[in-house]
């Protein structure tokens, strides 16, 4: 079974091809789906392996995001945590969230995130004035442009988890998805009994315009690890 590493060199190729200007739109967005696909393909491996035996168990990290912008770390994280098929605990607002999974989901939370938090960073950044509307101000603006960004790419990977699973159908006799949705249990049952009738779903709002421009920036983020042999950075470091 490739390591996460692997998947990681395999995703910057496609990422780097994706990136060339000879690349045609049509092929840059086919390698994207492809980046997204392999990171997924990796999680439902792993998750098969352990239930044939492989040790992966359920572990919680509390997240403390820093800023700039710790919120919006904050609601990225939980995006691409849930994504992944972790379950977390993030209030409105907040600047920590709480994340359980399996270890290999976390791995793949923590391979994942750098990059995605670098380009919603410099993203927001170069939003000036004169893409504002006139009656927001342009912190409104990037406020409404981080949310559409992190919600975007959370249902990018969520799409690619999905398609993820119908590619691998029966395993060893087992259903993957029915071994999925086990695991998913499993998880979110050790987060309700670590809050034990806290937990409440609650939504913020956003305005459109950022938003939708979010959202949109989110569509073109490249999700993967381009910085292969740097320094790894964990998640709210």
């Amino acid at each position: 079974m490739r390591s996460i590493h692997d998947v990681q060199k395999l995703v910057a190729a496609l990422l780097t091809k994706a990136a060339d200007p000879a690349t045609t739109p049509a092929e840059r967005e086919a390698c994207e789906q492809r980046a997204d696909l392999l990171v997924a393909r990796y999680g439902v491996e792993r998750a098969m392996a352990a239930a044939n035996g492989d040790t992966d168990e359920i572990i919680n990290k509390v997240i403390n995001l820093k800023n700039p912008r710790a919120r919006a770390k904050a609601r990225l994280t939980y995006r691409l945590a849930t994504a992944m098929r972790c379950d977390a605990v993030r209030e409105v607002g907040a600047t920590t969230v709480h994340v359980f999974g399996y270890a290999s989901d976390m791995e793949r939370l923590e391979a994942v995130y750098p990059a995605v938090e670098l380009q919603m960073l410099s993203g927001v950044e170069r939003i000036t004035e004169d893409e504002v509307p006139g009656h927001l101000t342009i912190r409104r603006f990037r406020d409404g442009w981080l949310k559409g960004f992190a919600d975007r790419v959370g249902l990018r990977l969520r799409a690619a988890e999905q398609q993820a699973v119908q590619e691998a159908g029966d395993a060893d006799g087992r259903s993957t998805a029915l071994v999925l949705v086990d695991r998913s249990r499993r998880v979110t049952a050790a987060m309700e009994a670590a809050f034990r009738g806290q937990l409440r779903t609650t939504r913020s709002r956003a305005n459109a315009s950022g938003y939708t421009a979010g959202s949109a920036a989110g569509d073109r983020a490249d999700i993967g690890q381009r910085r292969l042999g740097g320094s790894r950075r964990t998640l709210g470091s």
